[in-house]
C-alpha cells in the first residue's frame, strides 16, 4: 500500500511541540533556577554592603548611601522582598522557563510544519510504502 503524505495538521503538531519541549527543559529549567536563586542572594548581599559606604576627601570623612546616590533603590527592594520566599520565586522560575522552552518548541515546530505543508503542496508530499502487520490471534481450527 502506498500513501501519501499531502498535509501535517499544525495545531496537534504545535501542541505536542509544547509538551515535548517542556518536559526536555524541566532539569535544565531547575538547574538555572537554582543558580539564579543563588546569584539573587548574592546580589542582595552585595547591594546591602553598599548601603553605607565611607569616602575620605582631604581629610574629611563623609559617608554615603551608594545605593540611593546610584538609583538602586528598587533593584534593592525586588532583591529584598525575594528573601522572605525563595521557593516561590524557585518554582515559579521553573514553571516560566520551563513553559518559554515548551513555547519555543512549539513554534519551530510549527513553522517546521508550515514549511512541509508548503513543499509538498509544492511537490506531492512525502510517498509512504505501507505493509500491513497482522497481530497473532486465536486460530481456528477446521
Amino acid at each position: 500500500m502506498r500513501y501519501t503524505i499531502r498535509r501535517i495538521s499544525l495545531a496537534p503538531l504545535a501542541k505536542f511541540g509544547c509538551l515535548l519541549g517542556t518536559l526536555v527543559s524541566l532539569l535544565p529549567s531547575l538547574l538555572c533556577s537554582l543558580s539564579a536563586l543563588r546569584l539573587l542572594v548574592l546580589a542582595r548581599r552585595w547591594l546591602e554592603g553598599w548601603q553605607e559606604g565611607e569616602i575620605e576627601i582631604l581629610g574629611f570623612t563623609a559617608t554615603l548611601d551608594f545605593i540611593e546616590l546610584l538609583g538602586l533603590e528598587p533593584v534593592l527592594e525586588f532583591l529584598q522582598a525575594i528573601g522572605p520566599m525563595p521557593w516561590t520565586f524557585f518554582i515559579l522560575a521553573i514553571v516560566v522557563v520551563s513553559v518559554a522552552s515548551g513555547l519555543l518548541v512549539a513554534l519551530t515546530i510549527y513553522v517546521t510544519g508550515l514549511g512541509y505543508n508548503f513543499l509538498a503542496w509544492l511537490t506531492g508530499g512525502l510517498e509512504v510504502e505501507l505493509k500491513e502487520v497482522r497481530t497473532p490471534g486465536p486460530r481456528r481450527q477446521a
